[in-house]
């Protein structure tokens, strides 16, 4: 359930409550296999919320998104893709 809040965050009247992540994996051998971007981001994005229930009068602040990406080129080319999101809680 979402709750309206007003954070101002040029004035103290918010704390922070906690760090919640999330994260996906693909893998692609010769470029076969894994989900497309978007795919990956909402499932990283849904193993993040799926982590933390919001509570009465707190939000999600400062999203960030990281992708890594690794290569592995030899007899098989190998690609591994994963999207980690990081937020914080604030009450």
């Amino acid at each position: 359930m979402i709750h309206p809040s007003q954070v101002l965050l040029g004035e103290q009247n918010f704390r922070v409550m906690k760090t919640i992540e999330g994260s996906s994996t693909a893998t692609y051998i010769l470029g076969m296999g894994g989900v497309f971007r978007g795919g990956l981001v909402n499932e990283a994005k849904r193993n993040m919320y799926q982590k933390h229930n919001l509570g009465r009068n707190q939000i999600i602040a400062n999203v960030t998104l990281d992708e890594t990406q690794t290569y592995i080129l030899g007899p098989i080319i190998y690609f591994k893709r994963n999207f980690f999101f990081k937020t914080i809680t604030i009450h």
